[in-house]
């Protein structure tokens, strides 16, 4: 024990190491063995190098000497590719220049020595490996610090010389987009540069393409990888939404995810807590990931309003998923459709003139390019309050389809309408009494007119008012007590009547034998 009391003088190299026995003759027991069981040269000449730098009186416990064995070993193990040696042991055995950030490279650096510890078994070696590794590590941060997009572009290498930990090759890219934008103040230290790639790893694990079963990026990690503008919890839930339905090589710079955000802040308007925010686009909702495909130029309007009013009235909760928001979407493409109906009086100049998909998007079926126009001309007939839902659109739609079926040319009495049905859904006015009952004289002969007719003779409401004024003219006509009215030789046309055979004394004698018979 004296001798190794002796040992400590602060020299260096002035007296011999002390051996495996005298260490365990003063009970400090596993020097010079590795974990293995192995004899262990290199801790022996790290221990016994760094033993004789220390002054007199700084390992004169048997507590401290074997605290300094174990920091030797611990060095020598780490070489050895085992535990690595802590920034305290590091410091105790008088390695300088380490901090908590910087102690992975040096931990990194001793595992890059050679296995038997040769390389850092002594005080000087291992500073040296140390140095170089600290002096990797500043080189490293300088260029990933100074990296604007158009320098020297940080490697992988360059990141493990940081001693920054998850780069690959597949978020090499996307970390370096984010880097390039941020300022040297934000990634010139381990931890920051830390931070960057850990929240951009956390974006592309959560574009896996499957919606809600990743964990969503958080606005802080937004921040830490450039992205602007996300700072309420709404915008972080609706982009975390559109993320989650992506793939990584979607969202794999920050100009893609930008865009996202900004897609995000115009859907939600002000509860995003942005002003100037331009006007919603379909392809801003086809970028988050919504089903846009029934959204038309002609419904963008009713969906800027719609999405406005929820985000008004909810703050923003009731459209900052991917689901609530295509509920939305869907309620307002079917509401613009159905005002697009109810305003058409047939005015193309003042309207929008609905179409096969507006009757569709309404959530009407039957509709399609043989019947449009006959539907579109009763829509144009009927008041907004008779054509504002869709079951109302609906009966107009099946009510002309019925007409248009029973109009084959032969008499089979297939109509069912009344009415009331012609008046409320097809906009035929005159076919009831004057009470708003039927008619049954009228409907009789109305319905045989439209079941003896072809479809082109009835495809237009205009036509059906036609065909119902000369049916109310000649029952008038055989009704007794009502005052007869003119009929020309025309006006029996809509009744199957050639106009050309019916000359002035043959329409007399119709007339005659109408009144006569009743």
């Amino acid at each position: 024990y004296a001798a190794l009391l002796a040992a400590p003088d602060g020299t260096a190299n002035n007296a011999p190491d002390p051996g495996k026995e005298q260490y365990e003759a003063v009970g400090i027991s596993g020097v010079g063995v590795d974990a293995l069981g192995n004899p262990s040269m290199g801790e022996l000449s790290l221990l016994g190098d760094v033993v004789d730098r220390k002054f007199p009186g700084a390992i004169d416990t048997r507590e401290e000497l074997n605290t300094l064995a174990r920091a030797a070993e611990a060095v020598i193990e780490g070489a050895a590719g085992r535990a690595q040696p802590s920034l305290d042991q590091l410091q105790l055995l008088g390695v300088t220049g380490l901090t908590p950030e910087n102690l992975a490279a040096a931990q990194r650096a001793v595992a890059a020595s050679a296995d038997n510890g040769s390389e850092v078994d002594t005080l000087p070696e291992l500073q040296a490996v140390i140095d170089a590794a600290l002096q990797r590590m500043a080189d490293a941060l300088k260029i990933i610090r100074e990296y604007n997009g158009t320098n020297t572009v940080p490697t992988l290498q360059t990141y493990f010389d940081a001693s920054v930990n998850g780069g690959n090759a597949d978020n090499l890219g996307a970390v370096n987009s984010a880097i390039a934008l941020l300022p040297e103040g934000r990634t010139d230290t381990v931890t920051e540069v830390q931070a960057v790639v850990n929240a951009y790893q956390a974006v592309l694990s959560a574009a896996d393409g499957t919606d809600n079963n990743a964990a969503k990026p958080t606005i802080a990690q937004y921040e830490q990888i450039a992205v602007t503008g996300v700072d309420k919890a709404v915008e972080e839930s609706l982009l975390g939404d559109a993320i989650d339905l992506k793939r990584p090589a979607d969202v794999d710079t920050v100009a893609e995810i930008q865009a996202l955000a900004e897609s995000a802040a115009v859907v939600l308007g002000p509860a995003s807590g942005q002003t100037g925010l331009r006007p919603l686009q379909k392809a801003d909702l086809e970028a988050l990931g919504v089903d846009a495909t029934r959204v038309r130029d002609i419904y963008l309007p009713y969906v800027r309003s719609e999405l406005g009013e929820t985000s008004g009235t909810t703050g923003g909760t009731g459209i900052d998923t991917l689901g609530e928001l295509q509920g939305v979407v869907n309620a307002a493409v079917r509401t613009a459709a159905l005002d697009i109906i109810k305003r058409w009086d047939g005015n193309a100049l003042a309207n929008v003139v609905p179409d096969v998909q507006v009757y569709a998007d309404a959530g009407a079926t039957g509709v399609e390019a043989a019947n449009v126009e006959a539907v579109n001309s009763a829509v144009a007939r009927l008041s907004p309050a008779l054509k504002d839902t869709r079951a109302e659109v609906q009966g107009i739609v099946d009510a002309y389809n019925q007409v248009l079926q029973a109009a084959d040319g032969a008499d089979d009495d297939t109509l069912t309408l009344t009415a009331q049905d012609y008046r409320d859904k097809l906009g035929v006015r005159g076919l009831d009494n004057s009470d708003g009952s039927n008619n049954p004289r009228r409907e009789s002969l109305r319905g045989d007119a439209i079941d003896n007719a072809f479809t082109a003779e009835v495809d237009s409401a205009g036509e059906l008012q036609a065909l119902a004024d000369i049916v109310v003219k000649v029952i008038a006509q055989a009704t007794p007590g009502q005052a007869p009215q003119a009929i020309s030789e025309a006006e029996f046309e809509p009744l199957g009547i050639d106009p050309v055979l019916l000359t002035p004394a043959r329409a007399a004698r119709l007339l005659t034998d109408i009144r006569t018979l009743g």
